[in-house]
């Protein structure tokens, strides 16, 4: 991880509000057109945007969070994804389920064999 960024993770956890101020000057139009793909008007990405933020800012400050495998942008973004979801949820926007796994059971299907009216079916649709 770049030296920057872990430096500025220690003055997150230092409770430096210059690191917080550049934190969310340097990922809010990013974050903003990142959030535009679900729908939402720019106000309500913003607002999102200020929660997240802030949530980052307490995990850092008060629970001395430490990322070791991802940047300061992945973990912002994805308190930032998870409070667009709750929003869309309040609203009943949301449709369908964050798939995190790939959790299906193999079938095999039997071929099946055709009539002779199925045949003479399928014959005549092919030539349409």
């Amino acid at each position: 991880m770049e030296k920057q960024h872990l430096d500025l993770q220690t003055r997150l956890r230092n409770n430096d509000k210059k690191a917080l101020e550049e934190v969310y000057a340097t990922y809010k139009n990013a974050f903003v057109n990142y959030g535009l793909q679900f729908k939402l008007d720019t106000e309500d990405l913003i607002d999102i945007y200020q929660d997240s933020v802030i949530a980052m800012y307490q995990n850092f400050t008060t629970k001395q969070t430490q990322l070791e495998k991802s940047s300061l942008k992945t973990y912002l973004f994805s308190i930032g994804k998870h409070k667009i979801y709750d929003r869309l949820k309040e609203r009943k926007q949301f449709v369908g389920t964050v798939v995190t796994e790939d959790e299906y059971e193999e079938i095999t299907l039997e071929e099946k064999v055709l009539s002779e009216q199925q045949q003479q079916l399928r014959k005549f649709f092919g030539r349409l």
